[in-house]
C-alpha cells in the first residue's frame, strides 16, 4: 500500500504547475503525519474499543480534529501556515513532532497485549 501512496503523491505534486507547487518536503511532511494520526487512531480504537471497523468513527474524529485544531490550538502552536509565513519552520517541527508521537502510538497499540498471547501459547 505504501508503494502506492507515495507513487500518487508524487503524480499528484508533479501534476501541479511548478509556479502553483508548495515546498514538497514539508507537505509530504504534513501528509505522513496525517496518515500516521489516522492510523495511530485506528489502532486505538481498534485496541480499546469492541468497534471491528473503526473507519468510519477516526475519518470522523480526524475531519472533526482538522476542522477545530485551528481554532482551538493557541497561536505559538498553529500547524496550518501559510507558505513564506514567519512560523512555516516551526509549524513543520510541531507536524514532526505529531508524526512521530502518533508512530509511538501506533506502535504501543499493535503489540498484542501479553495475557493475549499467553492464552494463544497455552492452546
Amino acid at each position: 500500500m505504501v508503494p502506492v501512496a507515495a507513487l500518487w503523491w508524487t503524480a499528484a505534486l508533479g501534476l501541479l504547475p511548478a509556479h502553483a507547487r508548495p515546498p514538497v518536503g514539508a507537505v509530504t511532511l504534513e501528509a505522513a503525519a496525517t496518515a500516521a494520526l489516522a492510523l495511530a487512531a485506528a489502532a486505538v480504537a481498534i485496541r480499546f474499543t469492541d468497534e471491528p471497523r473503526p473507519g468510519p468513527s477516526v475519518a470522523a474524529g480526524l475531519l472533526t480534529l482538522a476542522l477545530l485544531a485551528p481554532h482551538l490550538l493557541p497561536s505559538r502552536w498553529d500547524l496550518f501556515v501559510l507558505v513564506g509565513d514567519p512560523g512555516w519552520d516551526a509549524a513543520h517541527v510541531r507536524w514532526a513532532v505529531v508524526s512521530v508521537g502518533a508512530v509511538l502510538l501506533g506502535a504501543a497499540c499493535a503489540v498484542e497485549p501479553l495475557r493475549g498471547l499467553r492464552s494463544r501459547l497455552a492452546s
